[in-house]
Parts: C-alpha cells; sequence; structure tokens
C-alpha cells in the first residue's frame, strides 16, 4: 500500500469512527487531527483545541494503531507525551500503550520530562482481542 492510499484509508477510518454528524465538523477534526513521528518516537498525533475531551484522540489513534499494525511491516510503536499532559498519556492508555521509560529533552527551548509509551504488535493482538478499552 503506497503512503498516499494509507493516509486516505487513516483519514476515512478516523472520520467514520468519530461519527460526527456534521459534515464540516468531521472534515474540520479530519484536518485538525494531525498523525506526526518526529525524530523520537514513531506515533504520535495533534488535535484542537475546541475537540479536545470528546474522544477524538482516542478514536484516531485507535485507528492508526489498527491500521499500522493491520497493513504495515511494524512490529512495534512508541509514542511519547509531556508529563505534565495526562490528557495525552491517557489516549496512549486507551490504545494499549504502556509506560517503557522517562526522559528528559528539549521542548520549545526548555527541558521538559516526557513519558514513552509503547506496544509490541502481539501486545496489541492481546489488547485488542480482550476487550480491555
Amino acid at each position: 500500500m503506497r503512503a498516499h492510499e494509507l493516509d486516505a484509508e487513516v483519514r476515512q477510518l478516523t472520520t467514520a469512527r468519530l461519527q460526527v454528524s456534521d459534515e464540516r465538523t468531521r472534515a474540520q477534526i479530519a484536518d485538525d487531527l494531525v498523525a506526526v513521528a518526529d525524530e523520537h518516537e514513531n506515533f504520535g498525533y495533534w488535535i484542537g483545541a475546541p475537540y479536545w475531551g470528546r474522544g477524538f484522540a482516542t478514536a484516531a489513534a485507535r485507528a492508526m494503531v489498527a491500521l499500522t499494525f493491520g497493513y504495515l511491516d511494524c512490529d512495534q510503536m512508541t509514542a511519547s507525551h509531556l508529563l505534565r499532559n495526562p490528557a495525552s498519556g491517557r489516549v496512549m492508555e486507551k490504545c494499549g500503550l504502556t509506560p517503557v521509560q522517562r526522559v528528559t529533552r528539549a521542548h520549545r527551548g526548555k527541558q521538559e520530562p516526557f513519558c514513552i509509551r509503547g506496544i509490541t504488535r502481539d501486545a496489541w493482538e492481546r489488547w485488542s482481542a480482550s476487550g480491555d478499552r
């Protein structure tokens, strides 16, 4: 599967999972929810403040994890969040990611503590089959 095809499938699945009734709102959420991979971990997300606390990040992150393990040759995913942002950590927990380590790294011009979380393909398959979501 080519990158643009996977991107289209992620957007389609993410939008479908959000179950937002207003088409314009759904399109805006799909544009605001951006999957990012940086030099540290291979999975990340950002969602606009108007959509916080409504389950959109969790739905999209779960879709990204499922698509990654379902379609890509990837045996492990990692992500990180600022320790001062427990809501982001909770999104990762809802996707089956568990704490791996804590690190301090530069963030917006200063050193900040981060929690790195991860999940293997085998762990994800067990987690998703268990229904413990």
